[in-house]
This record gives structure tokens, C-alpha cells and sequence, in this order.
């Protein structure tokens, strides 16, 4: 509450963020209740934070759920939106919704790419560049932003269970 207070008290003085994940809100239209996931899943490999025991913490094993997520989400949309379709056509209009070209439109329209966290090498003195081109990333991207609010709702859920037993 209090950061979302803050973040739009600065953007009304039209103070920018060094942060690029800090844009997100704008581009969702709503606050993440717990952005570590967030930070997960805008951290490209080549950004690899590496914990004590060598495990690198990037997005691509939340790929593996996002995906799924995605899926489930677009089938979910069409079973309701379309109550007279078979499996066949469901499946058909699925695979059109749900592939890397239409991920990679649908996240370039929502600014997705300036969230991405990359490493930077220097090509001269005064200039950086990514290793990689965020636009060849929007897809995932697209995937981990639909995925998250559920998948953080999810995360808690799990480890309330797990609390429990």
C-alpha cells in the first residue's frame, strides 16, 4: 500500500525508475502482492543471480509453469466463451492462441520488454548493450506476466499446506 502510494506520488513529479521492474504496475494495472516472483521471472539467464550452492535463479524454470498456466487459462476462456465447440475445434483455436508469434505480439503491445532484467557487456567505454535482444523474449515474458498472479496465489497456498502438515 505504502510503496503503490509512493510510486504514484512520483510519477505524478514525473520522477523515472532506475528500476525498470518498478513499470510493471503501470503496464498491469495492478500492484504485485509479493514481487519477489516478479523479479524472478524478469531476470533473463544471461542476469543469473547464483545462490551459495551454485544454483542460478533466472525465469526459465518458471517457463515450465508459465507455460501451463497459459494453457490452462486460454482453455479454461474458451470451454466458457464457446459451449457449442468440440474438443477438436477447443484444441484447434488453442494451438492458433496459444505459440510463440502471438505471445511475442501480445507482449511487445504491453511493453513487456522494458521490464526484462539482462546482463550487460560493454562494446566500448561509454556504451552498453544486452547480450540478447528483448525482443525475442516477449514471449516468455507475456507467458510468466499471466502466469504470475496465480502462480504467486498458488505458491502460498502450497506452502500454507505444507505449514500445516
Amino acid at each position: 500500500m505504502i510503496r503503490e502510494l509512493i510510486f504514484r506520488v512520483q510519477r505524478l513529479f514525473g520522477i523515472k525508475h532506475e528500476e525498470p521492474l518498478l513499470r510493471l504496475p503501470e503496464i498491469l494495472g495492478f500492484y504485485p502482492r509479493d514481487w519477489s516472483y516478479y523479479q524472478l521471472a524478469f531476470t533473463h539467464s544471461s542476469a543469473s543471480d547464483v545462490t551459495d550452492d551454485g544454483y542460478r535463479l533466472n525465469n526459465e524454470r518458471l517457463e515450465f509453469l508459465g507455460d501451463s498456466v497459459l494453457s490452462t487459462a486460454i482453455s479454461h476462456h474458451l470451454y466458457i466463451a464457446y459451449p457449442h465447440w468440440d474438443e477438436g475445434a477447443l484444441s484447434k483455436r488453442r494451438s492458433t492462441l496459444v505459440k510463440r508469434a502471438v505471445n511475442n505480439a501480445v507482449g511487445q503491445k504491453m511493453g513487456l520488454g522494458i521490464c526484462l532484467r539482462l546482463s550487460m557487456t560493454t562494446t566500448n567505454a561509454s556504451v552498453q548493450t544486452p547480450t540478447v535482444t528483448p525482443l525475442k523474449h516477449l514471449s516468455e515474458l507475456y507467458i510468466l506476466t499471466v502466469a504470475m498472479p496465480l502462480l504467486s496465489d498458488l505458491f502460498c497456498f502450497v506452502s500454507y499446506l505444507c505449514s500445516k502438515s
